[in-house]
């Protein structure tokens, strides 16, 4: 018998049939997401899917479907700081490798722009390698973000998740600079119009991650999802901003804690909102 794991979607292991007793439940825990397994005969697994599933823990969530959007804001900003522990190491480990990667980055283009000398050209060239610079950022800021929407089902989370994504550089740049582009139209024009589209866009990277949407699905789909718990997730960023903002004063050490959390708050909205597809997918 092969041992599949509901969680990940995958066959762990198997099972000589001759050595399950019937009546007798054995569970064993899945060696990639830890998740509890039954092992028992046919009939046993029967009564199993017909009695009705034991209440989830308070730390636990939903791998996959539509979110519920049950959510409030103090409860995601309380599971946030929960979902703290375990994410500190990987989202410090890639902002550092980010910040080490842009100087390095950086210093090959002053030195390149001043061989060129004080020229149009040299001038071209270090506007343009800046431009590059932070364009790349965008997948790798992309999967920061993606470490809190893992958190947010209890995936494994490490710091390598920051360079997962750089194959879909293209769509999350784009997204980027279209949601930029937009956002500043808003507030050119009206500065509420331009609030809302800032809230309501923060959702479109994970979309094209997780989901596969192009990228104006994604901003649509973000913003549709976002404007049905607007002033909820307003609130929520905007409490965890005057957080932040408080926990930099003493030399900037309680960010250790704070922009994990902020990160796992973002990972809880997209699951509660628009649900999280399994790891097969």
């Amino acid at each position: 018998m092969e041992v599949f794991c509901g969680k990940c979607g995958r066959v762990v292991g198997r099972v000589d049939d001759g050595k399950i007793v019937p009546g007798k439940r054995v569970t064993v825990a899945c060696p990639v997401c830890g998740e509890k397994i039954l092992l028992a005969s046919g009939e046993e697994k029967g009564r199993e899917a017909a009695a009705p599933p034991p209440p989830r823990e308070s730390d636990s969530a939903p791998s996959g479907g539509e979110g519920s959007g049950g959510f409030t804001v103090g409860g995601v900003i309380s599971e946030a700081w929960r979902r703290t522990r375990g994410l500190k190491g990987p989202v410090w480990g890639a902002y550092l490798i980010l910040l080490a990667a842009m100087a390095v980055l950086n210093a090959l283009a002053g030195g390149v722009a001043g061989l060129l000398g004080t020229g149009p050209a040299a001038i071209g060239f270090a506007v343009a390698g800046q431009l590059t610079i932070s364009l790349l950022s965008y997948p790798f800021l992309a999967g920061i973000m993606m470490m809190g929407v893992y958190r947010a089902v209890n995936r494994p989370v490490s710091y390598q998740m920051a360079f997962d994504f750089f194959g879909r550089a293209l769509p999350l740049i784009m997204a980027t600079l279209l949601v930029s582009l937009v956002t500043m139209v808003g507030f050119v024009f009206l500065i509420i119009p331009g609030i809302y589209l800032t809230v309501a866009y923060l959702l479109v990277l994970p979309l094209i991650i997780d989901k596969g949407m192009g990228v104006w699905e994604a901003m649509e789909t973000s913003r549709r999802g976002i404007t049905r718990h607007w002033f909820k997730v307003f609130f929520i960023y905007f409490v965890l901003g005057i957080i932040l903002f408080l926990s930099a004063i003493p030399l900037g050490i309680g960010l250790i804690w704070t922009m994990p959390m902020l990160i796992a708050a973002g990972g809880i909205i997209y699951r509660e909102i628009f649900g999280v597809r399994g790891p097969a997918a």
